[in-house]
């Protein structure tokens, strides 16, 4: 990853260039020819500001630009070939036409995909307003029974629209009865059962209970307990990843579970605080066999994570790698995890919380290397880490002993900086969002990268990331001027491309794992995380999922 840049090659590659404007725009014997090779062009322009931007250590990295160099030398040559051939053939110019309005830019051409590396997906939380359909008992991601003031005995499912349409049957036990208020049209109802069909266009479905109920089910009809868990969708839309990463499912940034009676069963509601059951998300593994991504609870104790590791030793499929870490971006002040880690070592960023994080990931390690003695070679260990704050990772890096870790994960996320949140124009587009977002990511990103790539490299430890994809969020405010925008970049072509370099950067910085965040989610204010904006949304209609598709199958 330590490569020297070789700067002739680029001048040798723009004298080339230049070379051949020089024969584009020569006299032929019947007038002048003239090839415009800006478009070729503007990819060796565009390095060398590149270049002079960076500072002398700095571009000892520029290597990392070494593919679109590539790329341009060939489109060079290929319009030399036809400047070559317009030579040869002394065409007769046509009559010059009345001069033009400029012409509208065209739009991009779908970028090239990454020709290496692993792509893993983070799962988005169950919820009663998810846009998952993970689960094939929809009852079980329900908000049931609310007993707030004014909305006793309600229960909702698929607030926010987009749920698995089809007919379904609404079961339970108990001499209550339960209601569909909204969203559903009931075709039959009979004591403990409600027939129902749900359409692909409802925005919700309301329930509500009157007496005693339990043991609630909303399966579809023809449904047999032998089958899946699992939405044929859901699984559909997952095949393309390699790893599945459950930081959400466990909801690890609100779990307090210490001990192991603690943690939520298959048969209990996953829609909570709780999360979702173990049992569950080594079944979606198995069904799909894929590799696990786990994150332990910050509050377990040594009983839970040991038998947290025997469950999946039992039971995940034998091909299965395990990845582990402590707890999730113990370095986000926001979290509550970090706030505990900040007192544990009393104060952030001081010596005593680098030493603490470092000794409670060690501690989960050797948990479960215990258990799985004689196969821990199949788990991957990891410190999960801070991508634009370089000095955080070499503090954390320091406490661990040779061989204690396998993989240094920082996100791979691309976005703006205070400064452009600050200064972005109110009439700004999607397209000039797009532009901004890529300065960022041929100019931080690939610092970052490489940064974090070097660290890694140094420890003898694979360089992967935790979550990734575009950050372009409005933080929260719907009221931004620029908000339309931030929403119509994410279906835009430009958004291919941005996702494209970023892939580069990062496989070019040593990077064999990229964990896109999330699968499926409804765009907003706090975020346009979701590849899919609902799951079954056509692929066509998603670019960014697309383009992880595409790389995934190369």
């Amino acid at each position: 990853m330590k490569r020297e840049h070789k700067f002739g090659a680029l001048i040798a590659l723009l004298v080339f260039a230049l070379a051949g404007v020089t024969s584009a725009f020569g006299q032929t014997a019947t007038g002048t020819v003239e090839i415009d090779l800006a478009p070729a062009l503007e990819p060796i322009e565009t390095r060398l500001d590149d270049v002079e931007l960076m500072n002398e250590n700095q571009a000892q990295r520029i290597q990392a630009h070494d593919q679109r160099i590539r790329q341009s030398e060939s489109d060079i040559q290929r319009l030399t070939r036809r400047v070559a051939a317009l030579e040869t053939e002394n065409p007769t110019p046509p009559d010059p036409p009345d001069p033009p309005n400029p012409p509208d830019p065209p739009d991009p051409p779908d970028p090239p995909t990454p020709s290496s590396g692993i792509y893993g997906m983070n799962l988005t939380q169950l919820v009663y307003y998810t846009r998952s359909w993970a689960l094939i008992d929809i009852w079980k991601v329900s908000d049931a029974w609310r007993t707030k003031p004014g909305q006793t005995d309600l229960g909702f499912v698929y607030k926010d629209g987009h749920p698995p349409p089809g007919d379904y049957a609404l079961t339970w036990s108990g001499s209550g009865r339960i209601d569909v208020t909204h969203g559903a049209q009931v075709t039959s109802a009979a004591p403990n059962r409600v027939e129902l069909n749900i359409a692909a266009t409802s925005g919700g479905i309301d329930f509500r209970r009157t007496g005693s109920v339990r043991d609630v089910h909303l399966l579809p009809r023809g449904w047999a307990s032998t089958d899946s868990s699992f939405h044929p969708t859901f699984i559909d839309r997952l095949r393309p990843f390699r790893v599945l990463r459950f930081m959400d499912w466990q909801r690890t940034n609100t779990t307090t579970q210490v001990r192991w009676s603690d943690r939520p069963l298959p048969t209990a509601p996953q829609g909570t605080r709780d999360g979702v059951a173990l049992e569950l998300m080594i079944e979606l593994c198995n069904e799909l066999r894929a590799d696990a991504w786990f994150c332990m609870p910050d509050t377990a104790d040594d009983d839970y994570v040991r038998r947290f590791a025997r469950m999946v030793r039992e039971k995940i499929h034998p091909d299965a790698t395990i990845y582990i870490e402590w707890s999730n971006e113990l370095w986000n002040e926001q979290f509550e995890q970090t706030q505990r880690l900040a007192d544990a070592g009393s104060g952030m960023r001081t010596d005593g919380y680098f030493q603490t994080w470092a000794e409670q990931s060690r501690r989960d390690f050797e948990l479960w290397g215990q258990v799985w003695e004689g196969q821990e070679d199949r788990l991957v260990r990891v410190l999960g880490v801070q991508l634009t704050n370089v000095w955080m990772s070499e503090k954390l890096v320091a406490k661990m002993p040779p061989g204690s870790f396998d993989a240094l994960a920082p996100s791979t996320y691309f976005n703006f900086t205070r400064k452009q949140r600050r200064d972005m124009p109110t009439d700004v587009t999607a397209n000039q969002l797009a532009e901004i977002l890529q300065a960022n990511i041929l100019q931080d990103n690939t610092r970052w990268y490489q940064e974090h790539g070097d660290l890694a490299e140094d420890h003898g430890v694979r360089l992967i990331s935790y979550e990734g994809g575009q950050h372009a969020d409005a933080q929260g405010n719907d009221r931004l001027p620029w908000y339309d925008a931030l929403l119509e970049l994410q279906t835009i072509p430009q958004i291919r491309i941005l996702y494209d370099q970023n892939l580069a950067a990062f496989k070019d910085a040593g990077g064999d794992l990229f964990m896109a965040f999330n699968d499926v989610s409804k765009p907003g204010k706090f975020g346009a995380w979701g590849h899919l904006e609902y799951q079954d949304q056509p692929v066509q209609d998603a670019p960014k999922y697309r383009t992880l598709i595409e790389a995934s199958r190369d």
